[in-house]
């Protein structure tokens, strides 16, 4: 069987996310912010911690968005 998000509370999720993404954001160093490098050709190497915590915004946002869009349920959409 394949676990969903929405299989858990709205506070298990946020504690998740937020243990998650902590550790993400304290691997960014402070010169990752400097000259937008996360923009540049090489932000992988310029600015590896911030490209991941871009990555796993990002790829909250497509999965939200997507079922949202694909959710047949207007109670499921409300969610």
């Amino acid at each position: 069987p394949t676990i969903e998000v929405l299989d858990f509370s709205a506070g298990q999720v946020a504690e998740a996310m937020t243990l998650h993404e902590h550790s993400l954001f304290s691997r960014v160093k402070q010169t990752e912010f400097l000259g937008q490098g996360w923009s540049k050709e090489d932000k992988a190497v310029r600015c590896p911690g911030l490209t991941d915590l871009i990555g796993v915004f990002n790829r909250w946002c497509h999965y939200v968005a997507y079922h949202i869009i694909n959710s047949n349920a207007k109670e499921m959409r409300s969610k």
